[in-house]
């Protein structure tokens, strides 16, 4: 189970890889919460949940949420980015709902850093990256970009894990969709996302609601 979960993150990693390269970062953080709807898809279909309203509506608005950024000029804009992006989520639900059975036999600071590691691993042999790749890679790329998404993201999953600990679920979900929103101000500010301002804050908004209404 935790060699098949490993497995399921290391497809999502690398696709999302690609799939960040090809899309708005404001729009790929709409597209990624798409993974609270397959999981709860998948615990009504899979573990016999029982039907929440409530849970149900919130699914249905990140779904609209996302039909809202992506209808452009009267149709659904589908591109390889965006279908790679619904494979990523579909193999990051799969991971997540092996974890549900299996990440209690773990102390769980040690199981997410097998989570993270080993698929990094998997990658860099499937993909014959060297460790001489990765150094030039560091050497001649924006050192301080990297040295801050690498402390950053590590933050980001302590600090969501140390809140989901010592705080209410109820308001630590919402919370941690509102980076939906930063990312929005973010890619408005220092990326020059400025296409469908407008129809992102919506979607942001929608979102945090949505995991709101879920988590009640």
């Amino acid at each position: 189970m935790l060699g098949l979960s490993i497995i399921f993150y290391a497809i999502s990693d690398r696709v999302n890889t690609t799939v960040r390269s090809g899309i708005e970062a404001s729009t790929f953080s709409t597209l990624k919460q798409l993974s609270t709807t397959f999981m709860i898809f998948a615990g009504l279909i899979f573990l016999k949940e029982q039907f929440v309203l409530t849970k149900f509506i919130g699914a249905m608005l990140i779904i609209l949420s996302n039909v809202l950024i992506f209808y452009k000029k009267g149709k659904m804009e589908f591109n390889r980015y965006v279908l790679l992006g619904i494979v990523a989520n579909i193999s990051f639900t799969i991971a997540l709902f092996l974890d549900v059975n299996i990440s209690e036999n773990f102390n769980l600071p040690f199981y997410i850093a097998l989570t993270i590691i080993i698929p990094a691993m998997l990658i860099s042999i499937f993909e014959r990256v060297k460790p001489k790749d990765i150094k030039n890679e560091f050497i001649n790329g924006n050192k301080k970009a990297i040295i801050t998404t690498g402390v950053t993201w590590g933050l980001s999953i302590f600090l969501n894990l140390r809140a989901y600990q010592l705080g209410n679920v109820t308001i630590v979900a919402p919370l941690s969709t509102l980076t939906v929103m930063l990312n929005v101000i973010v890619g408005y500010l220092f990326l020059k996302e400025r296409d469908d301002l407008f129809k992102k804050i919506i979607a942001a908004i929608m979102i945090i609601i949505s995991i709101i209404l879920i988590k009640i």
